[in-house]
């Protein structure tokens, strides 16, 4: 009976690997639904297919096996036990699908909730922020500029370094606790009445929830002007309900390729999903490759596209607490003092006053908000005699920014 052993083990090993595929499937389908790719599930939902096809195929050849009686009793019932242990893996397979062609992944879920809440977004004139790096440092210096223009301005951004209230800012300042609180239960209770569970599909994300919360206090609370920025993704970020003003791409690199995809062109594809069709682009100077993908949309929208590598940093003078250039477009010429470290940032504010020229903002208030622009974290000194710096790098980008900006100034120090 070796051949029928071997038909035995190689099934075992088809249903161990179909647990192994199944933890992850389920983690793909619950961790932060809005933002996963579609494509990267489909590629995990094949394989278990395949995994469980085989398995399938296999039980019916033992089945065939038992009715020619060809297996002994005690091994009969051994085999049927990690059968029907396999079909309860088929089952919950099959459901896991079922809910994943329910939800797909699309913005439904944020779009109700936002009907029961009365479309707080739809009152905010805004600026939506996508990308890999330098989404915070260009939000934070639009943000500045539109309030040194005098408008009322709210600022969402993620994640926050110290506090859940710093992920939503009023003029320049996080919200307070009992607004944050307010806002919560506003949001909570929406999503918790019966009549609004039933047309969810799920109780939102923690992301869903801050996102509505920040709509909501900004409308409460008079925000004349909004800054967006999106989390990981774009396309099917919950920020993506917004109806813009201006959308601005920052410089896009790999980062969550799990989510996003492998290739740049993936993720550029998601992350220039919040393109909408006649509303200004505004996009960063970009790696090979990026650039065709944003074109391609912005011209499928279709949305009129302005590349900031057109403008021109000129007498560029780069220190270890900042910038001074003159940015230049045609006639256009506008002194800026930058106050983030880093030879990137001074695209991030080339980035930052196109996107304000496009708004209509003034010289003056470019000028003083981009000067007085603070987000911490970003290369900050935050000690002199040791002198520590502190920033957030956490992709391969932000690491190669960090390690050059450390070889142009500290190339000759000690540090650790």
């Amino acid at each position: 009976m070796l051949w029928i052993k071997s038909f035995h083990i190689i099934f075992m090993v088809t249903w161990f690997a179909g647990l192994f595929y199944l933890p992850r499937l389920f983690i793909y389908h619950t961790t932060s639904n809005d933002q996963i790719s579609n494509e990267r599930f489909k590629i995990m939902e094949r394989k278990l297919f395949g995994i469980m096809t085989i398995g399938g195929i296999l039980t019916i050849i033992f089945g065939l096996i038992m009715l020619q009686g060809y297996a002994w009793e005690a091994y009969s019932s051994q085999m049927w036990l990690h059968a029907k242990l396999g079909l309860v893996v088929v089952l919950v397979i099959y459901h896991i699908h079922c809910a994943k062609l329910v939800k797909d992944f699309k913005l439904d879920r944020m779009r109700e909730l936002l009907t029961r809440l009365g479309e707080p977004q739809r009152s905010l004139p805004a600026v939506h922020i996508a990308g890999t790096n330098g989404k915070g440092s260009i939000a934070a210096m639009i943000e500045s500029a539109l309030r040194a223009s005098g408008a009322r301005t709210g600022l969402f951004t993620s994640p926050h370094l110290i506090e859940p209230t710093e992920r939503i800012r009023v003029d320049g300042r996080p919200i307070s606790e009992e607004l944050f609180v307010h806002a919560f239960h506003r949001v909570h209770d929406t999503a918790a009445h019966r009549q609004c569970r039933q047309e969810l599909d799920d109780q939102p994300t923690y992301f869903e929830t801050v996102t509505a919360m920040a709509f909501v206090s900004f409308q409460e609370l008079g925000v004349e002007w909004a800054v967006l920025e999106t989390g990981l993704g774009g396309r099917l970020d919950a920020t993506n309900i917004v109806q813009p003003e201006l959308c601005v791409i920052t410089s896009i690199d790999y980062d969550h390729e799990s989510y996003l995809g492998a290739s740049l062109e993936s993720i550029a594809a998601e992350k220039a999903g919040i393109i909408k069709a006649n509303v200004p682009v505004v996009v960063a100077p970009q790696r090979a490759g990026v650039l065709p993908v944003v074109r391609r949309l912005a011209a499928a929208a279709p949305a009129p596209l302005e590349e900031v590598s057109t403008r021109r940093a000129e007498r560029l003078e780069i220190g270890r607490t900042g910038s001074r250039f003159t940015a230049v477009s045609g006639d256009d010429a506008i002194p800026v003092e930058c106050p983030l470290a880093g030879e990137h940032q001074v695209d991030n504010a080339l980035t930052a006053v196109a996107a304000l020229r496009r708004i209509g903002i003034g010289d003056e208030a470019v000028r003083r908000g981009i000067r007085e622009t603070n987000w911490p974290g970003r290369l900050e000194k935050v000690r002199e005699a040791p002198e520590i710096i502190l920033d957030g790098a956490h992709n391969p980008a932000g690491i190669r920014a960090l390690a050059n900006y450390i070889h142009r100034f500290y190339d000759r120090r000690r540090t650790r």
